[in-house]
């Protein structure tokens, strides 16, 4: 038998997509099964939402070295660091509905802006 996938210890998400009410939703192996979990409220050891807006916004400073980040509306970019400011069209621009796993320094912020409207960036510790 050949090796088996490792999927860690129920905090990744391993599919990503939409419900029938057009809510994103993540697929999460957590305990050997797989749940469906709305996006925003996949478990981790610590997690936060932050309001985004056409101001660059900031989290709190995160303590852990993984985190996964998802938004809720196109066209998020984010910036990573002390004290970070986030500007449009440069640093990391994220999707709806995709999760995305940085490597952070354990105290480290997160900014995000938009170029119109409001979002959400929810930000959870993995690592």
């Amino acid at each position: 038998m050949g090796r088996q996938p490792v999927w860690g210890d129920g905090n990744v998400v391993v599919l990503f997509g939409r419900d029938s009410s057009g809510d994103p939703v993540g697929v999460q192996l957590a305990s050997g099964a797989l749940h469906v979990t709305p996006i925003g409220y996949i478990e981790g050891n610590g997690g936060a939402v932050r309001t985004v807006n056409t101001g660059s916004q900031q989290t709190a400073a995160i303590t852990g070295d993984v985190v996964d980040v998802q938004v809720d509306t196109d066209g998020v970019f984010i910036q990573i660091g002390a004290d970070p400011t986030a500007v449009l069209n440069t640093g990391y621009r994220l999707f709806a509905g995709a999760v995305f796993r940085f490597m952070i320094t354990s105290g480290n912020k997160i900014a995000a802006i938009l170029a119109s409207g409001t979002g959400n960036l929810w930000y959870h510790v993995v690592g």
